[in-house]
């Protein structure tokens, strides 16, 4: 399944993801810490902020972006006049002082989860560092009810901030888009690549149910059954074809022991002094013959003169 197009949709906006998480802590409770959030559709809803200090969102960028800290309530007034110029929501959430973020990733069936701790009160911009943090049931049951959501999603990291009291508030889910920590990239590279295997094996092989009509099954069966006759018949003829093929090489190889030998006494018996006596004097009768039929010729030629 990977994650689903539905998933993929609620991901472009930022509120449709928090909704989905806000379902999941009405039902877990204290078990799914959700930080509180208030949505303002345009500027000139921000009528009653919530007590300073506070995080404002605007639209849906990622990676620190969008995000403004108000310190006093009446910033906030002054943030609305600027988002008032275009036509983008904001949220706006309680700030909380954190000892480091969490973020607990999950790619299939493989867990993972580190902590970042920052400079500035955006701990994912800038100078950072990451240590990886153990895995527990609870930060588990955390990502397998976020996988539920919006028709499943089996790649996904949710982000937490934890407090000096270690409080933990979780912020917001990221999909496919989940940026992994370079330190892990050939791990989470594998669980990626084994996970899209995992899916198209299970979605290409599944079997498909078929209702045919009785004579489209019959018609079937015949050309299987032919089919299988066909095959049979031409392994009984490569067989055959082998069996010659196995013939015809040994008696090319016998062929070629017996030429080989051959040869061989003749260039012994070549290489015998007799026979090169015996081939001289061949020679020197064949010469004599040649002379005398020619001379036999040349005598025919002038009696007939």
């Amino acid at each position: 399944m990977m994650n689903s197009f539905h998933a993929h949709y609620a991901e472009l906006e930022r509120p449709i993801m928090y909704a989905g998480l806000a379902e999941i802590a009405r039902r877990l409770g204290k078990a799914f810490p959700l930080i509180p959030q208030s949505f303002y559709p345009d500027h000139s809803a921000i009528m009653c902020p919530p007590p300073a200090p506070f995080v404002v969102k605007v639209s849906f960028p990622h990676a620190g972006f969008g995000k403004m800290l108000i310190k006093e309530s009446d910033d906030m007034q002054d943030l609305a006049g600027i988002i008032g110029l275009h036509t983008d929501y904001c949220t706006a959430e309680q700030f909380v002082e954190s000892e480091y973020e969490l973020r607990v990733i999950k790619i299939g069936n493989v867990y993972r989860a580190h902590k970042r701790i920052g400079a500035s009160w955006k701990v994912n911009t800038g100078a950072s560092m990451r240590e990886d943090v153990p895995m527990t049931e609870r930060y588990k049951l955390w990502a397998d009810e976020a996988s539920k959501m919006f028709g499943g999603m089996d790649m996904l990291a949710l982000d937490a901030i934890v407090d000096k009291n270690g409080n933990e508030y979780i912020l917001e889910v990221n999909g496919s888009a989940l940026g992994l920590a370079p330190e892990k990239e050939i791990e989470n590279l594998r669980a990626i690549r084994d996970l899209v295997v995992q899916r198209m094996t299970e979605q290409f092989t599944k079997a498909v149910p078929m209702k045919l009509p009785c004579r489209a099954v019959d018609k079937l069966a015949t050309e299987v059954a032919n089919l299988k006759n066909d095959l049979a018949t031409s392994l009984l003829r490569c067989e055959e074809k082998e069996k010659q093929i196995s013939q015809l090489t040994a008696a090319v190889r016998q062929l070629k022991q017996r030429t080989e030998a051959a040869a061989a006494a003749a260039a012994a018996q070549w290489h015998h002094p007799h026979a090169l006596f015996a081939c001289a004097l061949m020679t020197l009768l064949l010469c004599v013959a040649l002379v005398w039929r020619h001379s036999f010729t040349n005598g025919d030629e002038h009696a007939e003169l």
